[in-house]
């Protein structure tokens, strides 16, 4: 039996996984901020519940979609890394959008 070689340092698309991954680390400041929606009186109450929710459960989409690509790099490693830009694109928008309407 063989020994799979295991990676001998970072390739581009784990660097793009980390930083793709790295607002996971801001968590505990998104779950105070998702407290100060309530406070904003431009925002109808579905807003607020939907920023909110979107405050609680990135970590948990960030790491979902992470392993996906993760998974499908090792058959498709092209459409992976497409599939990482535009995932990241997408939840920056979203990021800043929030942030934007809703501090």
């Amino acid at each position: 039996m063989t020994r799979q070689s295991l990676p001998r340092g970072f390739s581009l698309f784990t660097w793009g996984l980390a930083i793709f991954c790295a607002p996971v680390l801001l968590c505990p400041m998104a779950l105070l901020l998702s407290t100060t929606f309530e406070k904003n009186s431009n925002l109808e109450a579905w807003q607020v519940n939907l920023f909110s929710i979107f405050f609680w459960i990135y970590p948990i989409i960030l790491a979902v979609v992470a392993r996906i690509l993760y998974r499908l790099h090792q058959r498709k490693p092209k459409l992976a890394f497409k599939l990482l830009v535009l995932s990241a694109v997408i939840f920056y928008i979203a990021l800043i959008t929030i942030c934007k309407i809703g501090l």
